[in-house]
């Protein structure tokens, strides 16, 4: 498909050196490397040999020096600085600058490696003529099913409407998503003639931050990058672009209507809003309720029954191995806090163990506070709010109205670590459920202690 507002791939924006070094540091060592070669063997990534200094060196030449430089640094005992790979990709390997399809590889590589680098939210794809008939609770969601290519093809005809646009598409290697990045750009004008002879061009294009979309196979969800100010107009036309490809794509008329901010704030964690909205069992049964999802509930119906949890005596514990279970009964379902499940989704599909080759490595800083904690949340949760409201009652002749706002890296694994302490600030026994993750990271109000999720309702709808 041919379109002249569509950038190829081995368009060059002539980004800044410190610009460039800025995008390759966010990537794990190993992640620069392995792309660095993935990028020798793609013809339209290829490093260019400047014929001007009278290099006698061809492309397939220099491919293959700087494949053999980069399998040193692995086979190396100590693998090398990252300053170090970046400078060589930089001032060597590429010094001419990198082209859309490395940049758009940077960006969705840091998706995978680091889930918690972007901040998400999500819209909701409904029938449209079943959905202007109803009038209140929204219960017309499609499930999302089309063509690739030619969904593709729409998004990208859609786009051109408005914008000069890139869009690159990838799989995620564990959870069964596919990611779309979309990047749109206003043509700028070039340097007057009337310049010195020395000064650079201006640039062609003038790029806007990229925008993520994450398609979960099987749902009526589509996830993307957040957003939700009147000003945020670029935003708004590539959501309007998606619902018009996905109408076309799947011949039926859709409705997307994207959250509203304040009753899931936007999460800073792909897993945890994919457990959240795609196909895994875990998403309704959090908190003292994952058990049901973790099929761990009770034994095997043709197990021995003499190990059932009724007829094993229990240990004698101490007063502090009370509270540790009995946090992780409230947060996590079971006395142990430890999930028998390997996979926390459903995904028919085959795929191939990430990280195999990498499984030796030292967790960086992130993967530790986020994953390796045996605190950690199933589907971490960076914000929440819950307003307390109670009647005036006979003692207190006053409404109760308490709003109480939760921030942090993962909030619901820092209550249960708090719970779990001896002598720690929060009872175990008397934490409220909402308090546990039961509520998953949705905003809402507390009345009579029971829990009640914001709806569209409650804060005016969000419609796009």
């Amino acid at each position: 498909m041919s379109n002249i507002k569509v950038l190829p791939n081995a368009y060059n924006p002539n980004y800044p050196p410190h610009q460039l070094v800025r995008i390759l540091s966010r990537l794990p060592t190993k992640s620069l490397i392995n792309l660095a070669q993935l990028w020798t063997a793609l013809p339209q990534t290829q490093p260019s040999v400047d014929k001007a200094v009278g290099s006698d060196v061809s492309t397939a030449q220099l491919c293959q020096e700087i494949s053999m430089e980069l399998d040193a640094y692995k086979a190396a005992p100590k693998p090398p600085k990252k300053r170090t790979v970046v400078d060589k990709i930089i001032a060597e390997y590429w010094s001419a600058g990198l082209n859309l399809l490395q940049l758009a590889s940077l960006d969705c590589q840091l998706l995978v490696d680091l889930g918690n680098a972007y901040y998400w939210s999500y819209s909701t794809v409904y029938n449209y003529k079943s959905y202007l008939k109803e009038s209140q609770d929204r219960t017309s969601t499609q499930i999302i099913a089309f063509n690739p290519q030619r969904f593709l093809e729409l998004l990208i005809a859609n786009l051109s409407s408005f914008y000069y646009n890139h869009v690159y598409v990838c799989r995620h290697p564990e959870f069964p998503i596919t990611i779309i990045r979309v990047q749109v750009f206003d043509l700028q004008a070039r340097a007057t003639r009337n310049a010195t002879h020395n000064r650079k061009r201006a640039p062609n294009f003038a790029s806007h931050k990229p925008f993520f979309i994450v398609i979960p196979i099987n749902t009526p969800y589509v996830i993307h990058s957040p957003f939700g100010t009147a000003s945020d107009l670029v935003c708004s036309i590539i959501v309007q672009s998606l619902e018009t490809a996905l109408s076309d794509s799947m011949k039926l008329s859709v409705k997307l209507v994207s959250a509203d901010l304040r009753i899931l704030p936007p999460v800073k964690s792909l897993e945890s809003i994919f457990f959240t909205l795609g196909n895994s069992r875990f998403s309704s049964c959090l908190g003292m309720w994952i058990p049901y999802a973790d099929d761990a509930v009770d034994i095997n119906p043709l197990a021995d029954l003499s190990f059932h949890q009724a007829k094993v005596a229990s240990e004698s514990v101490t007063r502090d191995e009370q509270r540790l279970q009995m946090a992780n009964l409230r947060f996590k379902g079971t006395r142990s806090g430890v999930l028998q499940s390997e996979q926390l989704f459903d995904d028919k599909t085959k795929r191939k163990k990430r990280r195999t080759e990498d499984s030796t490595d030292v967790p960086t800083e992130t993967e530790t506070i986020m994953g390796k904690s045996q605190y950690a949340s199933i589907a971490p949760v960076q914000n929440v709010e819950f307003k307390l409201t109670d009647p005036p009652s006979s003692e207190i002749n006053a409404k109760l109205n308490i709003r109480l706002r939760l921030c942090g890296s993962d909030v619901f694994a820092g209550l249960h670590e708090l719970s779990a302490m001896a002598d720690g600030p929060v009872d175990p026994f008397r934490i409220p459920a909402w308090l546990t993750s039961e509520g998953g990271g949705r905003n809402g109000t507390v009345t009579g202690g029971v829990f009640r999720a914001y709806s569209a309702r409650d804060v005016g709808g969000g419609l796009i």
